[in-house]
């Protein structure tokens, strides 16, 4: 594993980027070699590191004007994803496919905000509005979602894991995923000092 990732130089750059930030690292000691963060992480921990750099460069910022939507959008996907896999570990379910499902919602995101400043910038000269723009994440999330993971070629039970968390069926808990995204929303709500769902509340909307 470790000499196919040192087959990319900017794969490899990357890993060890997010290998050493807050959502991977426990320790206070940096990883400074893939051969460390395989040992460190483990094989599913690396193929977590691995989608999450290879996702990295679609999020980044691709001019001033989505800097900070960008950074905020990164942060919270990795946040949903981290918390997925984590919820999907005490479930004993796929805790890989449910990271990767995790960040799915936020490319999401960044591809409906481009698409709108795109399609504002040609129609009207200006930028979207925040409304229109919430709007629109908010009724093609999912599907944006499906259509990413359809372009990707990933293997059906992604499909499965967003359509069952865009329709839960009736009387049945959370799936990890939701719960995911519940938790890793409110992690980044608390390090931003926004307004929050309590933390005595988190049984009630997690199940």
């Amino acid at each position: 594993m470790t000499d196919i990732i040192l087959r990319d130089p900017a794969l490899t750059d990357q890993l060890l980027q997010i290998a050493n930030s807050p959502f991977f690292r426990h320790g206070d000691k940096a990883i400074e070699s893939v051969d460390q963060a395989v040992f460190l992480l483990g094989i599913d921990g690396i193929r977590n590191v691995v989608s999450a750099a290879v996702m990295r460069p679609m999020m980044a910022a691709r001019n001033s004007g989505e800097a900070l939507f960008a950074k905020r959008v990164w942060r919270w996907g990795i946040s949903c994803a981290r918390a997925s896999e984590q919820i999907a570990k005490l479930h004993n379910a796929d805790t890989s496919a449910h990271f990767m499902a995790g960040l799915l919602p936020a490319l999401a995101y960044i591809t409906l905000f481009r698409e709108l400043q795109r399609i504002c910038r040609a129609q009207h000269n200006t930028a979207p509005p925040p409304a229109l723009i919430r709007q629109a994440m908010t009724r093609y999330q999912w599907t944006t979602s499906q259509l990413l993971a359809k372009a990707w070629n990933l293997p059906p039970r992604f499909s499965a894991l967003l359509l069952a968390a865009e329709r839960p069926a009736p009387r049945q808990d959370q799936t990890p995923l939701n719960d995911g995204i519940i938790i890793g929303t409110r992690e980044v709500l608390h390090h931003a000092n926004q307004r929050n769902l309590a933390e005595d509340d988190l049984p009630t909307w997690c199940n």
